[in-house]
């Protein structure tokens, strides 16, 4: 009766397991094993190809412009989004009037869709009747429209821009958590000790923010770098896929040009390269605890 009671628990964790493994396991394990084999337009298995679906994921001159552009990508949001975040979190912690609403307009971003915000940003930068070009054009400061989603000179950075903008409520809150958890008798000692403003946020605050800083990086690292619905709402990945990240890139090989084992081979790596990050989030989650 004793073990029947002890097995209870693990018999009810049996349809959640049973689904996850539907929805999550399946879909990954069938995404390796197309990596490996040549696949019909239709996408389904042929022969074995071994490494050959690697093999021209890396000799693609697209794929490794991709590889790039989502490393810069992530970089710039990623710095950009913490550096404006941590400024926005010390200003929300102190006490100013209309403090609870300010922090409610922050989560106004994160709360609205990716695809609206960035279809929103699609025709705040439109080269023809855009706001921002008319703003530009009273102020002065262009003599003519500028077509900015049409290159990616211009793009890039305006994708860039966006995705600061929809990141910075979530590592904004994060910080502040940070921020709330430093005991006020530190800053009051600061004080007496005759520290500056500057001197106490690198000597106090800081180091209570080193843990939540690496993990709002990691998990700002993993959101970014898998992103999809700003760039391929905004710009598609175009001009001429130049602005393509990996995940604009890989579904474009897969259902446009029908190639799914070399899709799948980019999905592999994405994967492999999304999950050292996770890890990497899980050690410093742990290391907290501890």
């Amino acid at each position: 009766m004793s073990l029947r009671r002890r097995a209870l628990p693990y018999l009810c964790l049996l349809p959640a397991v049973a689904l996850l493994g539907a929805v999550l396991f399946v879909p990954i394990g069938a995404t390796f094993l197309n990596a490996f084999h040549e696949m019909d337009p239709y996408g389904n298995r042929l022969a074995w190809a071994g490494w050959r679906n690697f093999e021209l994921t890396f000799a693609d001159q697209d794929f490794r412009r991709a590889l790039w552009s989502t490393v810069t990508w992530t970089v710039a949001v990623v710095g950009l989004t913490l550096l404006i975040s941590l400024v926005a979190s010390l200003h929300l912690n102190r006490r100013f009037a209309l403090r609870p609403l300010a922090r409610a307009i922050l989560i106004l971003p994160w709360a609205s869709s990716l695809v609206i915000s960035a279809i929103v940003w699609r025709y705040i930068f439109d080269g023809e009747v855009g706001p921002f070009n008319a703003m530009l054009l009273k102020l002065h400061l262009i003599q003519e429209p500028v077509f900015w989603l049409s290159t990616r000179a211009t793009s890039f950075p305006a994708m860039i821009a966006v995705a600061v903008f929809v990141s910075i409520p979530f590592t904004t809150t994060v910080f502040l958590a940070g921020l709330q958890s430093v005991p006020a008798e530190l800053y009051e000692a600061a004080r007496v000790d005759g520290a500056s403003a500057l001197r106490s946020f690198w000597s106090v605050t800081m180091p209570h923010l080193r843990e939540v800083f690496a993990i709002a990086t990691i998990i700002n690292v993993i959101y970014v770098f898998n992103s999809f619905p700003i760039v391929w709402t905004m710009t598609g990945g175009g001009p001429a896929n130049t602005t393509d990240i990996m995940m604009t890139f890989l579904y474009k090989k897969a259902f446009t040009d029908k190639q799914f084992g070399v899709a799948s081979a980019q999905a592999v790596i994405v994967f492999l390269i999304l999950i050292c990050f996770s890890m990497l989030y899980g050690a410093l989650a742990r290391r907290k605890e501890d």
